[in-house]
Parts: structure tokens; C-alpha cells; sequence
């Protein structure tokens, strides 16, 4: 990757550190996150207030205050003195041109093109005022950033004796130059951001997380946090809740009954929420080993939690059509099912069979149930074993069409 145009961007930005004078965004401020941006809310009194280079302008929420926005840096730069160098030449002049790969530039008597610069100074300070958006302002005053963000980082601990749930928070500060403090709450919940601007007001009473510190709103909720120094370009994990469900696990396979097939099920764990999750995604680790990442999109708190992890390696599904008979208006299928278990632990299975209207079961064994568009077989397969066993069904036809076939 050509660096070259980098080390241009880089020695302009340098140049203007002298003539940094702004209020520090590392002053106490009160911060809402949510999962693409955050609101900033700070108290500046009759002062200046350089803002984040990702700061969102239309969400500035003041009653005193005048937003100067930065000077496109391109615009700037052209028609000012640079010193550009290249294998050990040097050139000085006044800047026509530029791009990534060359610049132009003239001095009192030649006009010079300099391809893949080494090197390019300004010769003068660019003022702070040019490269960054900032405000005069007194009082309150509230913004939006798309770079402090945050997203639920969850874990699941399963084993045979019991279980452990960690509601957890991976907050991310993408901004490269600020640190920022202050009290922080998530939000939990899903908004439109960007398009519709909204309002919402802090408030003064920050404690540890409990179940007192959850707010509830409609559709949402709030997890305060307390005081935080979130660093530039840090990531910061926070466990919110935890709880001890009582973890089902089982192998599900998912098909169709009109073709023979050989396949492998999934991991699923089923429990009851004793507490709100948030979206996110969840770490699931099966006996200490880790077996899978879900994203999930949030449960409350005694919602039933499913969660599908992967393909099971040891629990193999075999399905053969073992009699077919067929006439202008009906089916009649024979399916023979076998379920090896290779592991060396008892495992439990559920299928699913996806029928229609027209599927009509003639026999099924006592751990099968038809229920709607779906045959659900629930059984325990022991370990280094095997278990088989038949389903009868009767197709009706549709204008000589099997539905589903």
C-alpha cells in the first residue's frame, strides 16, 4: 500500500498542533450509547468547544451557542508555501495541484510536477480553527457522535451440574484523538438513529447496576453505569446482570420428509431468561469448550431464550424412503429414520418434519407428535448407540402436484 499520501495528511496535521487552544473533550460530560452512536451532553460557560472530527451538526441541542465548521482541508492547502521532497531533491513553491500521486507546485520561476512525493511541509501552522468543527457556547449543550457506540456481549456457561448467564456490554470508542469521561447509560433498543433526530434527557442519580438502575421505557431500556474513562481506540467490556438458567440442550434436525438424506443437526440451548438480555450476540461454551456465536436481537426478562449454535459433529441423521406408492390422486410414503450417536455422552434429539395441508401422518411412533405444518419427534439417543424408526404418511395431491415437492 503506498504510504506516501498518509505522510502528506500526516506532517499537515502535525502543523497545526501549536495553535491548538479549544476546551478538551476530556471535560465531564454526560454520555447515552447506543448501538450506532451516542449523545454527548456537556456544561461549557462562555467558552469554545472543539467537537469530534465524526460529529453529527444537525443533532446540536443548545440554547446559547454559534457552530463554526472546518475548512475543507483540499481548499486550504492549495495556494499555500510547501517544501516537497523526493530522492533527495528538495522543491519549495506554492502549491497548484495535488492529488495522491503528484503534486504541482511554483516558485518565482518554474513550475514543478513531483511524482509520489517522499514528503510534503507546509511552511506554516494551519490554524486549529481550520481543521476541526467547534463552537462558542454557553451552557448545555448536547450532540451526536457516530464513533462511541456499544453492543451486548453476552456468554453462556453450560456443563451437567449447572449453568451461569453473564449479560455483558462491549462499549467502543473508534474516535482516534479523545478520551472520553463522564457518567454513561446504554440504551438499549432499537431506533432510527440517524434519520430521526430525538431528545433525551440525563439524569442525575448514577448508581452501580441493579435492578433499580434498569429504566424501563416502551420498547426499550436504559443500563446506567456510572463514572467511566472511556480511551481513544479502546474497547471496554462491562458485565451488566448475571442469573443460573436451567439450560436444555439438544441436537435438532430440520427436513423434509419426501427425500431420503443423511445429515447433521444443530446445537440448540433452550431457557428461560430470569433477566433482560440485550442485543448483541452471545458466546455459548458447552463443558468448558466454546461452541458457538449468536447474534440475538434481545429477550425480556421470563421470555423463553433459544439459541442455535452450530452443527453438532457427533449426532448423525440418516432418512430413507423405504415404500412409495402412488396413484393419480395420493401418496403413500414409508420413512425410515436412524440416529447414530458417536459421542461418548448421552444426547437428546429433536426432529422436525415439514409437511402441509395435503401431509397426512398414517403412523407415527409414541415420541412423535404432528403438530400444524410440522411432525416433532422428541427422543434420547445413548452414547455410542444407535435408535431407528418409521413414519407413514398419505400425500393428497393437487392437480397432480405434490405441494412441497
Amino acid at each position: 500500500m503506498d504510504i506516501k499520501p498518509f505522510l502528506f495528511l500526516l506532517l499537515v496535521l502535525f502543523s497545526a498542533v501549536a495553535l491548538y487552544s479549544f476546551n478538551k473533550l476530556t471535560a465531564h460530560q454526560d454520555m447515552v450509547l447506543y448501538n450506532n452512536g451516542a449523545l454527548i451532553t456537556q456544561e461549557v460557560n462562555n467558552g469554545s468547544l472543539e467537537l469530534p472530527d465524526d460529529v453529527i451538526l444537525n443533532s446540536i441541542i443548545g440554547e446559547d451557542y454559534v457552530l463554526h465548521k472546518k475548512y475543507p482541508l483540499n481548499s486550504y492547502i492549495l495556494g499555500n508555501e510547501v517544501v516537497v521532497k523526493k530522492e533527495g531533491r528538495t522543491y519549495e513553491g506554492v502549491v497548484l495541484m495535488y492529488n495522491d500521486n503528484e503534486i504541482i507546485i511554483k516558485d518565482d520561476t518554474k513550475t514543478y510536477i513531483v511524482y509520489s512525493p517522499e514528503s510534503v511541509e507546509l511552511k506554516k501552522s494551519i490554524p486549529s480553527t481550520i481543521l476541526k468543527n467547534w463552537l462558542n457556547v454557553n451552557g448545555k449543550i448536547t450532540y451526536a457522535i457516530s464513533s462511541l457506540k456499544w453492543e451486548g456481549k453476552s456468554i453462556l456457561y453450560v456443563d451437567d451440574i449447572n449453568s451461569k448467564f453473564k449479560v455483558g456490554a462491549l462499549i467502543k470508542n473508534n474516535e482516534l484523538h479523545n478520551t472520553f469521561k463522564g457518567n454513561v447509560k446504554l440504551f438499549s433498543g432499537t431506533i432510527p438513529f440517524y434519520h430521526q433526530y430525538f431528545r433525551y434527557e440525563m439524569t442525575n442519580s448514577i448508581n452501580p447496576i441493579d435492578k433499580e438502575d434498569v429504566e424501563l421505557g416502551e420498547g426499550h431500556s436504559i443500563y446506567s453505569l456510572g463514572y467511566m474513562e472511556i480511551p481513544s481506540g479502546t474497547e471496554i467490556y462491562k458485565e451488566l446482570n448475571s442469573f443460573e438458567p436451567d439450560v436444555k440442550r439438544y441436537v435438532e434436525f430440520s427436513l423434509s420428509p419426501l427425500y431420503s438424506t443423511t445429515t447433521k443437526g444443530i446445537d440448540v440451548f433452550s431457557f428461560k431468561a430470569l433477566e433482560d438480555i440485550c442485543p448483541g450476540y452471545v458466546d455459548i461454551f458447552y463443558k468448558n469448550v466454546f461452541v458457538g456465536r449468536v447474534n440475538i436481537n434481545g429477550f425480556v426478562e421470563n421470555e423463553n431464550v433459544i439459541l442455535k449454535a452450530g452443527l453438532d459433529r457427533y449426532v448423525l441423521l440418516k432418512q430413507s424412503i423405504t415404500s412409495r406408492n402412488e396413484t393419480k390422486t395420493d401418496i403413500y410414503l414409508t420413512n425410515k429414520i436412524n440416529i447414530t450417536n458417536y459421542a461418548n455422552y448421552k444426547n437428546e434429539v429433536k426432529i422436525e418434519f415439514n409437511i402441509y395441508d395435503t401431509f397426512k401422518p398414517t403412523s407415527l411412533p409414541t415420541f412423535c407428535k404432528s403438530s400444524g405444518d410440522k411432525i416433532i419427534c422428541n427422543l434420547n439417543v445413548n452414547a455410542k448407540s444407535n435408535k431407528e424408526f418409521t413414519i407413514g404418511l398419505h400425500i393428497i395431491k393437487q392437480n397432480n402436484y405434490i405441494l412441497g415437492g
